[in-house]
């Protein structure tokens, strides 16, 4: 779930700024096999996400809270779903400066969870679907001339309208 929310949202900002950059060539690499966080966070202060649906049980944050763009970047991100998913709509809303972006997004749990997680069984029942992971990148964003705060809002809902993600952040790139 994790890698598809950064998809969605680098697609989002690659699309909404002409960037033909891939995902990967816009957030660098990651670093998934890590067990540790690097020393260097430590004792950096983090940025999270807000959480607006009552119902969800997630937290995303990362380290350090104002990003470099050419520096580390570590994500920490707990999710369970709160319903069912078989099928539904994820929406990236970002705001900076005087630009706003909105790109909506169908995904089901069988062509696109299912590349990402492929042992997982579809659809998922409320409650089976458990990340707990962190994920480091070395260089963050190549947006050589992109600073200050970027305001995100991403929604998630299944077919029948229910949430299974609403969250709002504000990241800032120095």
């Amino acid at each position: 779930m994790n890698l598809i929310i950064l998809y969605l949202i680098s697609q989002t900002i690659v699309t909404s700024f002409s960037i033909e950059d891939t995902f990967f060539d816009s957030f660098g690499e990651p670093e998934m096999e890590s067990n540790t966080v690097s020393i260097g966070s430590q004792g950096q202060e983090r940025g999270y996400m807000k959480n607006c649906n009552p119902k969800s049980t997630y937290s995303l944050s990362w380290v350090p809270k104002y990003i470099d763009p050419h520096g580390p970047l570590i994500l920490f991100i707990n999710y369970t779903n709160p319903v069912r998913f078989d099928s539904g709509e994820f929406t990236v809303d970002i705001k900076y400066s005087f630009i706003h972006v909105s790109k909506k997004t169908k995904i089901t749990c069988q062509d696109d969870l299912r590349k990402k997680f492929p042992f997982q069984n579809c659809p998922i029942e409320k409650e089976k679907f458990m990340v707990s992971n962190f994920i480091e990148y070395k260089d963050v964003i190549r947006f050589k001339n992109v600073k200050g705060t970027f305001k995100v809002k991403l929604t998630m809902e299944n077919e029948n309208g229910e949430s299974l993600l609403c969250g709002t952040l504000e990241a800032t790139l120095l």
